[in-house]
């Protein structure tokens, strides 16, 4: 292991994402995270693996978090849960009794606990859960918050990749977001277009899957769609 300042490293160059959360210290030196990060890509290996891609799991209405990841124990009892947290792969951190094999693996992921928001409505709270901000977010009572709607994190990745032949950049399953009968604003590329909307794939309990992008349109029939690419290719042949 090599510390720099603040800063641990370990043999093959790489930084710790929890060094990373005190690189802030490295500022006195004259050292900035934008110098950090370029080393690190410079230290890196050619054959690295690299990221392929990024899972949002979204549970609307899931556990509590004093229930999983934020025990508290030591917190009164009215702000705790009923379970027991446990200890994990990293020395320090524990999780919640019904969590082992998570706790098992902690030392392969990073808990935020710095994210949160001020919103108590979860139509705003989940749209600035998608885009990072409240401005043009719904709330339950129907009242839209000032500003434009941003674009869901999604639709940014989809912008800076570019388009692509092979799979969707930004893609979504299940249904529209909702909270009762109000959909949540913010899934889609907002503000950068419709071209960065999600590939939608939803579900249906009685037809199954469903790709709402591939339904034909009211009137067009599969036969006709077959003759408008025949008629096409056509064309396409005299030119």
């Amino acid at each position: 292991m090599l510390r720099i300042g603040n800063l641990q490293k370990n043999g093959t160059g790489r930084v710790s994402r929890r060094e990373l959360i005190r690189a802030g210290g490295l500022s006195a030196c004259g050292v900035s995270l934008a110098d950090l990060l370029r080393h690190e890509a410079a230290a890196a290996p050619e054959n690295r693996p690299r990221p392929k891609s990024v899972i949002l799991l979204w549970l609307w209405g899931g556990p509590s978090h004093v229930d999983s990841f934020d025990m508290k124990p030591n917190a009164p009892v009215e702000y705790r849960g009923p379970y027991a947290p446990v200890s994990t792969t990293v020395p320090g951190l524990q999780i919640c009794e019904m969590l082992p094999k998570l706790a098992q693996r902690a030392h392969r992921y990073s808990i935020i606990r710095s994210l949160h928001h001020t919103s108590n409505d979860h139509g705003i709270a989940g749209t600035i859960g998608l885009t990072g901000a409240d401005t043009g977010a719904i709330s339950l009572s129907g009242q839209t918050m000032a500003g434009s709607l941003q674009p869901a994190f999604g639709g940014v990745v989809s912008r800076v990749l570019g388009p692509s032949t092979q799979m969707p950049r930004f893609m979504t399953l299940g249904g529209h977001l909702h909270q009762g009968k109000r959909a949540i604003a913010g899934e889609g590329g907002g503000q950068l277009g419709t071209l960065h909307d999600p590939f939608r794939l939803d579900y249906d309990p009685e037809q199954g899957v469903r790709i709402p992008d591939l339904d034909l349109i009211d009137g067009l029939s599969p036969s006709g769609l077959d003759s408008r690419e025949r008629l096409l290719t056509a064309m396409d042949s005299l030119s």
